[in-house]
């Protein structure tokens, strides 16, 4: 089993299932709170639970899904840009280096 899509709405995430299965491709959905969905289609993804994942049961089954997904305007992954991932670097090392010093300066002797 290959998880093809994360949605975030319980209405896309059956559509899709559906689409899928129509177009012979075995698949299921995971990870939903089916109890949250209240009918407005924003599922456990917009209220802070996991989102639902959309699965292919067969491992070579990934690019036909992905084009189905697509086409019902499933959203593409963005890549991130140099300058953001070198900004999120060094906020990574600045984080890590303040915690460094809060340690020791915890942990310091004090006399």
């Amino acid at each position: 089993m290959r998880l093809v899509y994360m949605a975030e709405g319980v209405r896309f995430a059956k559509r899709a299932v559906e689409a899928l299965r129509a177009a012979g491709i075995p698949c299921m959905r995971g990870g939903e709170q089916p109890d949250l969905d209240d009918g407005t289609g924003l599922g456990p993804g917009r209220l802070g639970y996991p989102e639902i994942g959309i699965y292919v049961v067969e491992e070579s089954d990934y690019g036909r899904p992905s084009q189905i997904l697509l086409k019902m305007g499933a959203a593409r992954e963005k890549p991130v840009s140099p300058l953001v991932a070198w900004f999120l670097d060094r906020l990574a090392w600045g984080q890590a280096i303040v915690t460094a010093i809060v340690l020791v300066l915890a942990l310091w002797p004090k006399h």
